[in-house]
């Protein structure tokens, strides 16, 4: 099966992509970023739809996964009419390009953070829905245009993310893993804003590559959450890292950040049961994973 991938370049699009590929399908990579598996590639924006077209219009792939986006909450709160231009907007210009080539499914890569601090967590899959930054809002938004109106053309499935993380991934965008690794084995102190009491659902980008890969290759239309079900403080975090390094560093708490949520973790029996997924990597285990290829 031909499927194309937006972002496929990206943390969570480059580890699809070998997902993707070790599953023996033909993979087209729309990224700004050059490939990293070899697949073949178009150096395309997505919220440039003429050129989006272009690349649909020669590749006429079956199925698509969208990852590219804008993933910033802090630079979301910043600047709203970047991220909305970027998330709405691209993924707009993404799901046109699919409905006029003829795309039979679409997987949308969606965030937790659309629930903000309304719900109680587990949070299920319909817990109340109030986002709390930009970010939140714009991907929000765009699962209500598949849920409202392109359900009419492909089918769809959204996965609610919780915290993913793992190889590859940028401390830039405000990650708390990877800002902690590069903390931890570069500078010798991390930051913590608040107290660390926050409370975060923490995945594997391997785990949610699989999950991907099953998810584009099923029919039907579903909005999951996609997680490891299991509540992890900040504190908590800081801990199974000083378990795991020699050396001692230091924990610098800065104020809360706005459009920051609290605690969420998720409930993740629907992906369990419709896909028959699990995740496989621990926490422990990817942390010590990341600390290890820190060091090379």
């Amino acid at each position: 099966m031909k499927v194309l991938v937006t972002g496929g370049s990206g943390f969570i699009g480059a580890a699809t992509v070998s997902a993707l590929l070790a599953r023996g399908h033909d993979v087209v990579n729309v990224d700004l970023q050059p490939a990293v598996h070899g697949e073949k590639y178009y150096a395309v924006d997505v919220t440039d739809s003429d050129a989006l077209q272009a690349v649909f219009q020669e590749e006429r792939p079956q199925r698509v996964v969208h990852l590219a986006a804008h993933i910033s909450v802090p630079a979301s709160v910043a600047n709203p009419q970047m991220d909305m231009e970027q998330n709405i907007g691209g993924s707009l210009s993404v799901f046109e390009a699919c409905r006029k080539f003829g795309v039979d499914r679409v997987l949308f890569a969606s965030s937790a953070a659309v629930y903000g601090d309304a719900a109680t967590p587990p949070i299920g899959e319909d817990a109340p829905v109030v986002p709390m930054s930009p970010y939140g809002i714009s991907k929000r938004s765009v699962e209500q245009y598949l849920i409202g109106f392109y359900k009419q053309w492909f089918s769809y499935a959204i996965f609610r993310y919780g915290n993913v993380y793992g190889p590859r991934q940028s401390a830039e965008g405000g990650a708390v893993i990877a800002k902690f690794i590069e903390g931890v084995t570069r500078h010798g102190r991390i930051e913590v804003y608040g107290d660390g009491t926050q409370v975060r659902d923490f995945v594997h980008v391997e785990d949610v590559a699989r999950a991907n890969a099953l998810a584009i290759e099923q029919d039907g239309s579903f909005l999951l959450n996609l997680g490891s079900g299991i509540p992890v403080s900040v504190n908590d975090l800081i801990d199974v890292l000083r378990s795991l390094v020699s050396t001692s560093f230091e924990v610098v708490q800065k104020p809360p950040r706005p459009g920051d949520i609290h605690s969420s973790y998720y409930d993740v029996t629907g992906v369990k049961n419709i896909l028959q997924w699990a995740p496989k990597i621990s926490l422990s285990t990817g942390l010590e994973q990341l600390l290890r290829r820190a060091a090379q």
